[in-house]
């Protein structure tokens, strides 16, 4: 994936008990693209957000609910996002 879409690759950690998602984030952030974690608050099990945040292999940390409306914001032009946004709490 990291290299068929470059920069508009987009990779989010969320909470596991695995370490396999390194070398998958090490290599979006390579072809420049973004990486998201979950942050330990939020994470029932930090071992797999930890695993891609400690190296500094990551963009963004956030709490679960911050994650959607991260990505919704990088990959809509920016008036879309707005409109979705506010719609969305109606």
């Amino acid at each position: 994936m990291a290299a068929n879409c470059q920069a508009r690759g987009i990779a989010v950690v969320l909470a596991g008990s695995g370490r396999n998602c390194l070398n998958g984030a090490q290599e979006i952030r390579k072809q420049g693209g973004t990486v998201i974690a979950q942050d330990k608050a939020s994470s029932e099990n930090f071992r797999m957000p930890k695993a891609a945040i400690d190296p500094d292999e990551v963009n963004f940390v956030l709490p679960l609910k911050e994650i959607a409306p991260t990505l919704v914001r990088l990959v809509m032009p920016e008036n879309t996002s707005a409109q979705l946004l506010t719609h969305s709490h109606d």
